[in-house]
Order: C-alpha cells, then sequence, then structure tokens
C-alpha cells in the first residue's frame, strides 16, 4: 500500500486452490481501495505491505476455509 493509500502491488501469497475464488479476492481488495493515508510521521519514502487474509465458507459443510 502506498503511503496516500492506494494499491502499489497486489498477489496471492497462499492460493485457494481455486483461480476464480483467488480472482474474486483480488478484485475485492482492489475494489476496497484506496485505503486510509499513512500516519504522520510514517515515512512517504517506502511502500509498505498489508496482509488481507480471507476466508471462504464452501456450501458443502459450511465450515470456513482458511
Amino acid at each position: 500500500v502506498k503511503p496516500d493509500g492506494a494499491i502499489a502491488a497486489l498477489k496471492v501469497l497462499k492460493s485457494s486452490g481455486s483461480e476464480e475464488v483467488d480472482k474474486k479476492g483480488l478484485a475485492f481488495i482492489r475494489h476496497a481501495a484506496p485505503f486510509y493515508q499513512a500516519p504522520k510521521g510514517i515515512s512517504t519514502d517506502q511502500t509498505y505491505f498489508v496482509s488481507f487474509p480471507l476466508v471462504t465458507v464452501t456450501k458443502d459443510t459450511d465450515t470456513p476455509q482458511e
């Protein structure tokens, strides 16, 4: 995330096993941007990494899958 809250880069670190679910997860995060700006005093010369864990529920089990 850039200091202004925009997405600098986005990628899946651990696949759900479904390309479609992974793509929808990325789209979900893109849709949520921009994020809050970095607090004052934080270096604006850097890009910060943020993790967005997403949990899916399958129709078969209704059990959250990480």
